[in-house]
């Protein structure tokens, strides 16, 4: 710096030490108590700028030397600049002004500057610290404080959807401390239910408001939940009213304290929720059985089916087949449904009813059906289960007709059409007459082809069908024919 420094004490004079302070040390003494010092002229132009910082340094740079002072800040803090140097000449007191220097990188450099002229030069020192460590702190601060108040108004958007839940809901519901059994909170109907007129509920021991008994079971009820953290639901009776419920115990932690939340339902309530999720459970499991099910209507159409029936269908989705008539895919046309819908309304169940099953695309294969009947509200429901029909041993399957008595046909009543059933009667009765002739014949087949009024090329073919005699000796007999 180009000119001293001049200080006065408080009588006037200028101190003795005064008097050795170099432009160096003058210079030095300046950085030392700020983070920048500048040195403008009357008319605000910069002769010299002392910075002890070389972060600052490199913001500052050395092009502010020669340059306006108002023109190296942001546009508002110009009159700020300008307040400083009109204060500075007059030789009034300066209050330090917070100034905003635009940088390269885009953010302000914050430094609050105090100014004061320089003896009769007309020259104006301004020193300054920075402040860009006190803007972050503030930023983080403002960031913070916006980070509470949204956590807050969540906080309390979630209290207010508590306390509206927690008082429209119809059930009697209890928050118990964990520690002394008392009750801290309780629903407007819990209240209705638990304490009389004349009585607060709030920071009465739960145990209290059921009777001696119930009060045992539910003391041992928390004590479980507290160690395991669930306990099954226990029937409580009101020591008012004697009224049961089925009180329901959730375990919860709230400030390292446990607390403990009771519901409280009627009885017939809670045994119907029980019925209705054990339904649930049931459906599930038949959703996932791995024979083919189907609840049809006394239409018989499809009301409910499961994954198996769809595969066996092959069909992709319950849509495609729910509100469809069941002949569409079950029994032979006109006659298996009869036969089965006739015996349901009889018995109410049938088992391993012999039909088929046609693909949506084609195709049949064998199954068994086990069905049975039961109301729903004023309507008749079927369940059909269904499985594929096993394979018939190889003897059975060489042998044309598995049936060898008349006593045979009659058990498949019920079971089959009447005509497939004369067809296996006619099959059997063939088959008696022949072995009759046989026997009388003495074996002689053109003999007994003869009784029954036959050729022998037609007895011989009603032979092999049922495989009556030696089938290789008939070769010769129809070659001597």
């Amino acid at each position: 710096m180009e000119d001293q420094v001049s200080v006065q004490n408080g009588s006037g004079g200028i101190p003795e030490w005064a008097g050795d302070v170099t432009p160096d040390s003058a210079e030095r003494l300046v950085a030392s108590l700020s983070d920048i010092a500048i040195v403008v002229d009357g008319s605000g132009v910069i002769h010299d700028v002392v910075t002890n910082d070389s972060e600052l340094a490199r913001e500052v740079g050395q092009g502010w030397r020669g340059r306006p002072w108002i023109e190296i800040v942001t546009p508002e803090s110009r009159a700020k600049v300008e307040d400083l140097i009109g204060r500075a000449l007059k030789g009034s007191p300066t209050q330090a002004r917070e100034i905003n220097h635009p940088t390269d990188k885009g953010i302000d450099l914050p430094i609050r500057y105090s100014a004061v002229a320089l003896g009769r030069t007309g020259r104006i020192i301004a020193v300054g610290r920075d402040l860009r460590r006190l803007s972050a702190l503030q930023r983080k601060l403002v960031e913070t404080q916006d980070v509470l108040e949204r956590d807050y108004t969540r906080y309390r958007a979630a209290e207010t959807r508590y306390r509206m839940l927690f008082h429209v809901t119809t059930d009697p519901v209890l928050i118990v401390d964990g520690a002394t059994l008392r009750i801290t909170d309780a629903n407007p109907a819990a209240i209705q239910q638990l304490a009389p007129v004349s009585d607060r509920l709030v920071n009465r021991t739960v145990l209290s408001c059921f009777d001696y008994d119930s009060g045992q079971l539910l003391e041992s009820a928390l004590k479980t939940a507290r160690r395991t953290g669930t306990v099954p639901n226990i029937e409580a009776r009101l020591a008012n009213s004697g009224a049961a419920f089925a009180v329901s115990v959730a375990v919860f932690r709230q400030e390292q304290e446990v607390s403990f939340l009771l519901q409280m339902l009627p009885a017939e309530s809670a045994h119907v929720a029980q019925a209705s999720g054990a339904a649930q459970d049931v459906a599930r499991v038949v959703e996932h059985f791995p024979l083919a099910f189907v609840v049809i209507d006394e239409e018989w159409r499809v009301t409910e089916a499961n994954q198996a029936f769809l595969e066996l269908v092959h069909l992709a989705s319950k849509e495609q087949i729910l509100g469809q008539a069941i002949g569409k895919w079950l029994g032979r046309p006109g006659v298996d449904m009869e036969l089965l819908m006739a015996r349901l309304r009889e018995s109410q169940s049938v088992r391993s009813f012999p039909t088929i099953l046609r693909g949506s695309f084609g195709g049949s294969e064998d199954i068994e059906v086990t069905a049975a009947s039961t109301l729903s509200g004023q309507s008749q429901i079927y369940g059909l289960l269904m499985s594929r029909a096993l394979l018939q041993p190889a003897a059975a399957m060489r042998e044309p007709n598995p049936y060898t008595s008349v006593d045979q046909v009659t058990e498949l009543v019920g079971r089959v059409s009447l005509k497939d059933m004369v067809r296996e009667s006619a099959d059997i009765i063939e088959k008696l007459c022949i072995e009759a002739a046989l026997k009388r014949s003495g074996d002689n087949r053109a003999a007994a082809a003869q009784m029954l009024g036959l050729s022998r090329q037609s007895f011989y073919a009603k032979m092999r069908r049922h495989g009556l005699g030696n089938l290789g000796g008939l070769e010769d007999d129809e070659n001597d024919a």
